[in-house]
């Protein structure tokens, strides 16, 4: 069942999609309420299933890794379920998911560096009932959860965008720092994978550190841009009902910024730069087919779009997922 949202509750969920630990009070003098209001509000859309929990999204150090990739698998019909089941549990493989409208799946790959990727390749190959593999190898990455439709009306609240995940705007450029994560960092990036809104204190008794070396230490992490705390809610509850991945290649003339120009329409919350047969990866929320079909236009008009494949995917109850990349342009 779909609930609408009113202004507040639309603030609340964009907010927490922007930054997960953003305090109750804070929401609050923005909404010009109490904490108390949001705390209750928050509250009931947990109760309808909307909210659905907290975790981050993670920079590749937090994996030890310097690449991460898409391989692409095609399968016999009828084992997906054996080899989805098989390929999840090779090394170097974060996620497998499904490309329904192909039979296909995907997994995502970590990498230390390229020359990893033939070998993980070649261990999926080895997987009985595989057929084909086709790897891409991510460039970069965009991900704005908080870019959904329902989300955007203007209201009171003032909701503010939030582009600290951005790193190329305007022209200007800024690059991650890369730091080297010791235990303490990896235990807090796991705790809060699990709970993004855990209270530091609980974290910090099970390691043998106060409080307040936590809070530093999350501060450190977040403004290195390793982490960012984000809300997990169910879409199909406020109104979604699919999600469609374009793969698009572009022609030598593309247009002048293409990552700001797909991040500008609403319900795009993911885009892949890769190499391989095509040059980027969007994932659009659908709620309708006339938007939908409007979007695939709009694409299909683009003179400098070359290629496009779509596949069309069946809502994940919980997402983000889990651990998810953090943007990193």
């Amino acid at each position: 069942m779909t609930t609408a949202l009113d202004q507040i509750n639309a603030k609340i969920l964009k907010d927490l999609l922007m930054d997960g630990r953003k305090s109750f009070v804070q929401i609050g003098k923005e909404c010009n309420t109490s904490s108390d209001v949001i705390a209750k509000r928050y509250k009931q859309m947990k109760n309808k299933g909307i909210i659905v929990g907290a975790t981050i999204q993670n920079s590749y150090d937090c994996y030890n890794a310097n690449f991460v990739a898409n391989i692409i698998i095609k399968i016999q019909r009828g084992k997906l379920d054996y080899v989805s089941e098989t390929i999840a549990k090779l090394p170097n493989v974060l996620h497998v998911y499904s490309r329904t409208a192909s039979h296909n799946l995907v997994a995502m790959v970590i990498l230390k560096n390229i020359e990893q990727l033939d070998q993980v390749k070649r261990s999926i190959k080895g997987v009985r009932c595989v057929r084909e593999v086709d790897a891409r190898v991510w460039i970069g990455t965009r991900s704005t959860p908080e870019n959904l439709s329902v989300l955007n009306a203007q209201d009171p609240c003032s909701i503010t965008e939030d582009k600290s995940g951005k790193n190329e705007l305007n022209g200007k450029k800024t690059k991650s720092t890369r730091v080297k994560m010791d235990d303490i960092d990896i235990n807090i990036v796991e705790k809060l994978a699990l709970n993004g809104r855990m209270p530091f204190e609980r974290i910090a008794k099970p390691l043998g550190v106060s409080t307040d070396t936590v809070v530093r230490r999350y501060e450190k992490l977040k403004r290195n841009r390793n982490l960012k705390v984000v809300l997990q809610i169910n879409p199909t509850k406020i109104g979604y009902y699919a999600y469609a991945l374009f793969d698009l290649a572009f022609s030598h003339e593309t247009l002048a910024n293409p990552v700001e120009y797909f991040t500008g329409i609403s319900d795009i919350n993911f885009i892949i730069k890769t190499s391989g047969n095509f040059d980027m990866t969007l994932s659009l929320m659908i709620k309708d087919i006339h938007q939908f079909t409007k979007f695939q236009e709009q694409i299909a008009n683009l003179s400098d779009v070359t290629r496009m494949e779509v596949n069309v995917q069946k809502l994940f109850k919980v997402w983000p997922m889990k651990r998810e990349f953090i943007s990193t342009f």
